[in-house]
């Protein structure tokens, strides 16, 4: 292999989560800042034993223990770059409803885009469930039922979205063909 990628180091200073939903009205919400504290870690960053553990037998996957807090301590300085980074990466991706995006942000405060997640659980220790308690306009629940709602009223059927009916190929994905359905005359 020829092909060689090098990245800059980012120096070990915060690491936040920021997520992005789509509001009532289209325009995009910000979600309150989760932050996690590596001070206990054995490594500066999180790792697959940071937020899954398992049991003895390893027969029982459960959230690991984890040192967060939800809202960040953030400066109004850090809060904007940290929006511009997560609303414009959602829109770039062509996110839809909701994103999640893990952030370093070095010793000066600059922010790096680690990863994007658009996917997420609605389980009560999520990410997203747990930004969304960060801010009492969201409730318990209400952001879970807004984005669903959203989503069932947002739905193409298999094969309908850029005009192709027979559900091939589309966006890297497979679309499944659409069911044949047969009229029988009694």
């Amino acid at each position: 292999d020829d092909q060689l990628l090098c990245e800059q180091f980012i120096p070990l200073g915060r690491e936040l989560r920021v997520g992005v939903v789509d509001g009532e009205n289209n325009e995009l919400e910000f979600l309150p800042i989760m932050e996690y504290f590596l001070g206990a870690n054995k490594l500066p960053i999180r790792t697959s034993e940071d937020k899954i553990s398992t049991d003895d037998q390893a027969t029982e996957l459960t959230f690991a223990p984890v040192d967060r807090k939800t809202p960040a301590d953030i400066d109004d300085e850090l809060y904007q770059k940290l929006y511009e980074l997560a609303t414009k990466s959602h829109e770039s991706l062509g996110c839809r409803h909701y994103s999640l995006y893990d952030v370093r942000v070095d010793p000066e405060g600059n922010p790096f885009f680690i990863e994007a997640s658009p996917y997420c659980s609605f389980s009560p220790k999520s990410a997203l469930v747990s930004m969304s308690r960060g801010d009492p306009k969201y409730g318990d629940t209400d952001l879970f039922y807004r984005l669903a709602r959203k989503a069932i009223a947002d739905h193409e059927p298999i094969g309908s979205r850029n005009n192709n009916p027979e559900g091939q190929q589309t966006l890297g994905m497979r679309a499944r063909p659409s069911l044949r359905t047969t009229t029988v005359s009694p």
